[in-house]
This record gives C-alpha cells, structure tokens and sequence, in this order.
C-alpha cells in the first residue's frame, strides 16, 4: 500500500468508528419486545436485561461524548448495536445528526 492507499483506509476507519460511537439505539417498544420473543423461544429475562442495560449505557456514553461506547463496552455491545448502525449508514451518517 502506498501512502495515499494507507491515508485513505485510515479516514474511512475514523468515519466508520466515528459513526458507531456517535450512533444511538432507539428504545424498543412493546411490539418489537413480543415479536422476537414468539420468533425466538430461547430468549430469557437475562437477555433481555443485558440489552436493556446495555442500551441505557450505549446511550449514555454517546451522550457523554468523552468516552467510545464501542471501546468502553466491547464487543458484546456491538451485538445490541449493530442493527441501529446498519440502519444508521443504510440512511447515511451525516443526515442522521442525533
């Protein structure tokens, strides 16, 4: 790689993180909640409780903006997020100022 090839895969990781750390889930609703628990009988209450917390956390540190919830929360996190982040960058970033 040349040094244009590295700047370029360096930018385009800082804005792939930037909109995962910058990225909020939205609270599930009721509806959601009962759909995937008749989709998925193995769901339990513990797992369900991660996600919440996770959720408030997530949420909370993009609030904060001093701290990465990506970094700060792992990769179990990413888990929870991920769906919100694809649909975040399916709509685009830029237009999704939260």
């Amino acid at each position: 790689l040349n040094s244009m090839d590295m700047k370029s895969a360096l930018t385009c990781a800082k804005k792939l993180l930037n909109g995962i750390n910058t990225t909020l889930i939205p609270k599930r609703n009721d509806k959601e909640e009962e759909k995937d628990d008749s989709d998925n009988e193995t769901n339990d209450e513990t797992h369900k409780m991660m996600d919440a917390a996770t959720h408030i956390v997530w949420n909370r540190l993009v609030e904060n903006k001093d701290m990465k919830p990506s970094k700060v929360l792992g990769r179990k996190s990413l888990i929870v997020a991920w769906p919100y982040i694809q649909e975040r960058f399916r709509r685009g970033v830029d237009s999704n100022k939260e």
